[in-house]
This record gives structure tokens, sequence and C-alpha cells, in this order.
């Protein structure tokens, strides 16, 4: 028998992450319309289900795609999962995670806790210290799970007629200084040094 652990282990680890293109958004479309109809299916009527794949396939699914910064997730040449972020309100330091979704293949494999962590990273990266998501309820489980709270319930259009019901969810986080600015601000400490040096001597 295979431990749950060492398999969600071993896939985990077949993974390569890296940032969407244009060019996946045929496979990050089909691999959420996928996610829906299945790991959804319990929680949603068909016609809802429906609603939902359809507004997948619109011109303004694929316009948000754009503004998300996505990372993708891929086992060989096979998309098994998503994740990304928006600017929420940055004045208040507060981000969206978007578009968490795994292959219903590889559910429960500790892919979709992969990709949260690697959206949660760049927004805290990026100075972000409040998370929230739209989570659907087939999903509001895994992010309290994951520590985020729910702040209320709301429904999001799937079509002009139909909204679905979603949790909207936060948790606090503090921000992680990236590499690139720890880079950013010892060339600063180190000018500042060499400016501090030598000061002027007033007679």
């Amino acid at each position: 028998m295979v431990h749950t652990t060492t398999l969600s282990h071993s896939i985990t680890n077949m993974i390569t992450v890296k940032p969407s293109t244009i060019d996946d958004f045929a496979s990050i479309r089909y691999l959420h319309r996928l996610s829906v109809k299945v790991l959804g299916t319990a929680y949603h009527s068909d016609m809802e289900l429906a609603a939902r794949m359809a507004l997948i396939e619109t011109g303004q699914y694929a316009k948000e795609l754009m503004y998300q910064k996505l990372q993708t997730a891929w086992i060989h040449n096979e998309l098994v999962g998503t994740s990304g972020w928006t600017e929420h309100d940055p004045g208040e330091k507060s981000a969206y995670i978007t578009s968490i979704y795994t292959h219903p293949l590889f559910a429960r494999e500790g892919i979709g806790s992969l990709m949260l962590k690697k959206a949660e990273t760049s927004a805290r990266e990026a100075g972000f210290t409040t998370l929230m998501v739209r989570a659907n309820l087939n999903a509001s489980s895994f992010f309290t799970a994951r520590g985020y709270e729910l702040i209320i319930h709301d429904t999001e259009a799937a079509g002009t007629e139909i909204f679905l019901p979603v949790a909207i969810m936060q948790k606090q986080v503090k921000p992680i200084q990236s590499d690139k600015n720890k880079k950013r601000q010892e060339k600063e400490t180190e000018s500042e040094g060499e400016t501090n040096a030598h000061p002027a001597q007033h007679i």
C-alpha cells in the first residue's frame, strides 16, 4: 500500500512551475473548465456548472487571466495546476489570490497547496499583508485548512441570470523581502556608507 503522503511528495517533486504565457491560455482554460466540471459537481447544479464553464470561454475571462500574475504547474507537457494573484487595495496592502485550480486526476496530491503557496509568496514579496480569496463552495474548506477565515458569503455572476455562491475569505500574513529587494537595499546601504565615510568638515 502506498501512503498518501509519499505519493503526494513524489508527484509534487515531478512538477515544474513557471509563469504563464499567452500560449498557455488554451491549456489554462481547458484545465479550469475540467476542474469546475468534475470537482464542482457535488456543490452546484448542472445549470450553474454549465454557466460557469461557458464563462471560462469568454473573452472577458481571457482578459482577467492577463491581469493575474499567473503561474502554471506542469508534469512533462501536461498542465496540472494554476495559481495567481491581483492587487485589491494597494493602500491597505491587500491582494486577491486567484485561479487556484488543479487537474482532477491529481486532486488531493498536494498540487493545490503548492500553487497556493507560490501565489502567496509572490504577493508577500510584493509587500501585501492581507490575502483574500473568492472561494467556490467546493474550495472553501481547502482555504479554511490553510488559515483563511470567512468574511462574508457572496455571489459571483456566471452569465446574465445565474449567480454562483462564493465565500469571501482572508488571512493576515507577513511580507517577505525578495532577493531582488534585498540586493537593492544592500546597494543603497553601501551607497549611503560611501557617502558618509568622509563627511565634509565645516570650519
